[in-house]
């Protein structure tokens, strides 16, 4: 009932964009590799759509022009960085923990470290791969979905990034509406 609920409210919100819809609401398989690893690894009330927005906002990076999602990108209290490889990001990770960082964003998702590295069994690397990220993002969706406050999907992607729902939180996801 709540998914039914988000579609309608997505349907109205994006009312302009029938392309968006259409993607959503589609049951056509997943075409490029970010996609085809977001279906893979989110339960099926999560709209997909969201979730490729939310992980290009947070690890966009650039690619012959064209905004995408860059797996292995670590944010260090507030200054992001791209590393060409997984064990290059894991060694970032792990000096700006031992050199005591107060934020530490990581991934497809930029999951906090300090607030959900339970989600990865405290396990750093593990936070790092692409399948876990992604299926970290899914998790905070999906709980933002029983979320009560949570009654459209901007205030879904405002959940994801702080689930205060405040003007932070709503201003975080105008940004990622926008791509």
């Amino acid at each position: 009932m709540r998914f039914l609920l988000i579609l309608v409210l997505l349907h109205f919100h994006f009312s302009a964009s029938a392309s968006v819809i259409e993607t959503v609401l589609s049951e056509a398989p997943p075409v490029d590799a970010m996609s085809k690893l977001i279906h893979a690894h989110c339960n099926s009330e999560v709209p997909k759509v969201i979730v490729k927005k939310i992980v290009t906002h947070e690890s966009k990076s650039y690619y012959k022009g064209k905004v995408q999602p860059w797996p292995w990108a670590v944010n260090i209290n507030g200054v992001g960085y791209y590393y060409p490889t997984e064990e290059a990001a894991l060694a970032a990770a792990e000096k700006a923990l031992s050199d005591g960082a107060k934020r530490l964003g990581l991934g497809l998702g930029q999951i906090e470290w300090k607030y959900h590295k339970n989600r990865f069994g405290n396990n750093l690397k593990a936070s790092l791969r692409p399948d876990n990220n992604i299926n970290v993002v899914c998790q905070i969706l999906s709980e933002g979905l029983n979320d009560k406050r949570v009654k459209s999907i901007r205030s879904l992607i405002a959940y994801y990034h702080r689930p205060v729902l405040d003007d932070i939180a709503f201003s975080y996801a105008d940004k990622v509406l926008s791509l």
